[in-house]
């Protein structure tokens, strides 16, 4: 399912929050919780208003309610919520690891 259940996503977004904010001290569970809800908002409005986008294109391209167009639809919202999760949750670097 795309985007992901909100039980998921949350958990998926406090991790991230939690891993980025390494070495320093995560921070308290209340002001974590807040970030985590701001950042899941935050990004399931970005990915429904692009969702809506895609709608209006496939409906200009006169594929929208079709086999055809609903594959396209599907393929695309999962790279939109992929772009959408880059966006806001990018990749945590590891100053261990690098040179």
């Amino acid at each position: 399912m795309i985007p992901p259940l909100q039980e998921i996503r949350l958990r998926s977004i406090a991790r991230w929050v939690r891993d980025s904010s390494l070495p320093a001290a995560p921070p308290p569970s209340e002001a974590l919780e807040s970030r985590v809800q701001a950042l899941d908002e935050a990004m399931m409005q970005t990915f429904e208003d692009q969702e809506d986008s895609l709608k209006l294109r496939l409906m200009k391209q006169k594929v929208w309610g079709t086999e055809a167009g609903l594959q396209q639809f599907n393929l695309d919202r999962m790279e939109l919520w992929q772009e959408v999760v880059a966006d806001y949750l990018p990749p945590i670097s590891d100053p261990d690891l690098e040179d």
